[in-house]
């Protein structure tokens, strides 16, 4: 019989129906098929360390863990330990979707988003907060975690006046701490989606510092 290897890429273990959009092949799901191996990150949809993981029938990942390749592909003590902690936020608590960032990012409504904008825009100074409107748009996951999924979303769009958006972007990404943002009909847009209660405060800065004249 010839043994069957499946990449599955992402190693969601939730179904990804919860966040509005098409499901992704679970890994659970893979292994209930009976393939005799799987393969699919330790980061991505998953939500923990940058990591490669192979699951499937113990004779084929014996045949793995044999390979002379794992002396040099083998995960640290540090990697294998965070791993670890992220595997128990899903098997031993109910949680997983509220701690992980990458997971949380995901399930955020576009209401909770909107709400957000409207509080950042208003920690603004007058001269910088007439330079910004808001606008619902749609965010895409992007990259080999899920390059197809679109999540509505609220942006932060901002017309600077005196340099253009490019400048403006530009400036932002130089920062001690870089802000990144994309530009859509000659605006810097900025989406909250990734970024954490505590790290707007470098957002605000960074725009009070740049467009403060």
């Amino acid at each position: 019989m010839v043994p069957v290897a499946f990449d599955l890429g992402s190693g969601s273990l939730i179904d990804t129906a919860v966040f509005g959009s098409d499901s992704e092949p679970v890994v659970a799901g893979m292994v209930a098929y009976g393939l005799d191996l799987i393969s699919f990150s330790g980061d991505k949809l998953l939500g923990g360390p940058q990591a490669g993981i192979i699951v499937g029938k113990e004779y084929w990942v014996k045949k793995c863990r044999k390979n002379q390749m794992l002396r040099a592909l083998r995960l640290d003590k540090f990697m294998i330990k965070m791993l670890q902690m992220i595997l128990g936020e899903y098997l031993y608590t109910n949680h997983a979707l509220e701690r992980l960032d990458s997971i949380r990012a995901l399930t955020i409504s576009a209401d909770q988003l909107q709400e957000r904008c409207e509080q950042f825009v208003n920690r603004l100074p007058a001269s910088v907060r007439k330079r910004c409107t808001l606008k619902a748009t749609t965010g895409r996951v992007g990259s080999g975690a899920y390059p197809i999924m679109e999540l509505d979303t609220w942006a932060i769009s901002v017309k600077p006046a005196g340099m253009s958006a490019n400048a403006l972007a530009a400036k932002l990404r130089n920062r001690h701490t870089p802000v990144f943002s994309y530009i859509d009909e000659d605006t810097v847009c900025l989406d909250l989606r990734t970024v954490t209660v505590e790290e707007e405060t470098v957002i605000l800065s960074a725009l009070q510092d740049i467009l403060k004249s």
